[in-house]
């Protein structure tokens, strides 16, 4: 893993800002619908009749059919309604970037329905810090990596971005060879200043 400094004037930052509010109320609204679901779900008869089975193949299809029937899955998590073409959260978020932050909620509520950890809590505002995409070609982008100023790219309906990475060059032509498998963007808050790394 490798932290670079992207370079950004006011119009990026605040482009960025409103782009990691509207991942954030994705991430609440997914995380909410599966939590409801998670909830019938434990209180269907089925739930309690699975629990009393031995673990073995037997309880663990029994939970899987209930899974299968609540929709309590990552691919029912990207078919939640703010992630359509015609929600407005689309005109931030481009398609992989919304799919890995359903899939960000989605792995909190696995985790919870798995006994891993407590009942995830949704993200007040300024909470959400970082957003990544799922590939380096689509989405949240790296342009220009092998030549002299490489960037980082973020296009949405409202607009396109492009930021600069600041990098010096002896870090440059070590990364320079390393296959890059996804991008995140984070937001840092240093001595009362606002940074992107």
């Amino acid at each position: 893993m490798c932290e670079l400094e992207v370079s950004t004037i006011p119009h990026d930052r605040r482009v960025l800002r409103s782009r990691l509010e509207a991942a954030r109320q994705l991430y609440n609204a997914v995380l909410g619908g599966l939590l409801g679901r998670l909830d019938a779900a434990r209180r269907d008869p089925a739930w309690a009749a699975a629990r009393a089975l031995p673990r073995g193949p037997e309880r663990t299809a029994a939970f899987r059919a209930l899974r299968a029937r609540y929709g309590l899955s990552e691919f029912s998590a990207h078919k939640h309604p703010s992630l359509q073409r015609d929600c407005w959260i689309r005109g931030h978020l481009d398609a992989n970037t919304a799919q890995k932050v359903a899939t960000e909620a989605w792995r909190a509520v696995q985790a919870h329905m798995f006994g891993q950890r407590q009942r995830p809590r949704f993200r007040r505002r300024g909470e959400l810090r970082s957003v990544e995409g799922k590939k380096p070609e689509v989405g949240i982008r790296l342009l220009g990596w092998g030549e002299e100023c490489p960037s980082v790219a973020w296009d949405g309906m409202h607009a396109k971005l492009r930021l600069s990475l600041l990098l010096d060059e002896l870090l440059h032509r070590a990364i320079l060879e390393t296959p890059v498998r996804y991008l995140r963007l984070v937001r840092r808050e240093i001595r009362g200043r606002e940074w992107f790394f």
